[in-house]
């Protein structure tokens, strides 16, 4: 257990400590406890640490909240082999709790194989792979997603880091830019193409032109 105590620092203040206190078994010969004695160990700096990382864990857990893409931490789950299989979620702000389409409850903990399904998780897997591997992260511009059954398509801008032993994972829905993109490409081909039609008719003009011209 751990106990708090005031203890006298210098004449003037009272400083806090923490102690971990425990009993020590004394046994004699045959094994039988003969005595305890009780003790306490001065444990300022692990409690220190401790607080230390609470803190950085809520700073870290605000900031991924104020992000306005979806964002969530997760570790690797491997194989007997070694082998990449599955992931599992550490953390995840609120726009990654909508994508997903569950609560914080359901997803932390839970792999990503478990709560949307094979295709998912093997995409997903292919980035936090790259990203292990890497020391810059994986940037993935216009990746389809895949979709259940005869969905519409999406498209994702994907970015990927390693963080210790953990993964960073963001992404950005950017369907309707690519559907905008897409219909541009098509229009102008469909323009190269009509032009390409009537080429042969304005360079007969331009000849007849000229001619009347000479």
């Amino acid at each position: 257990s751990v106990q708090r105590v005031r203890l006298p620092a210098g004449a003037q203040l009272a400083q806090q400590r923490a102690y971990a206190q425990h009993v020590i078994a004394c046994s004699g010969r045959r094994g039988a406890v003969v005595r305890r004695v009780p003790g306490r160990q001065n444990i300022d700096i692990e409690i220190a640490a401790r607080e230390r990382l609470e803190r950085e864990s809520a700073r870290l857990r605000a900031t991924l909240d104020s992000l306005m893409d979806p964002h969530v931490l997760v570790s690797p789950e491997r194989g007997p082999d070694g082998t990449l299989v599955d992931l599992r979620y550490e953390w995840a702000n609120d726009r990654a709790l909508a994508s997903i389409g569950a609560a914080r409850d359901a997803v932390l903990g839970a792999t990503i194989r478990g709560l949307l399904g094979d295709a998912r998780a093997t995409w997903a897997l292919h980035f936090v792979e790259l990203a292990m591997a890497s020391d810059e992260g994986v940037v993935a511009d216009d990746v389809p997603l895949p979709v259940a059954g005869n969905g519409p398509p999406r498209y994702l801008d994907v970015r990927a880091a390693r963080v210790g032993d953990v993964v960073s994972l963001t992404w950005r829905d950017v369907t309707a830019a690519h559907i905008a993109m897409t219909d541009l490409v098509d229009l102008a081909a469909d323009r190269e193409r009509r032009l390409a039609v009537f080429e042969p008719e304005f360079a007969d003009v331009t000849v007849g032109l000229q001619e009347a011209r000479g």
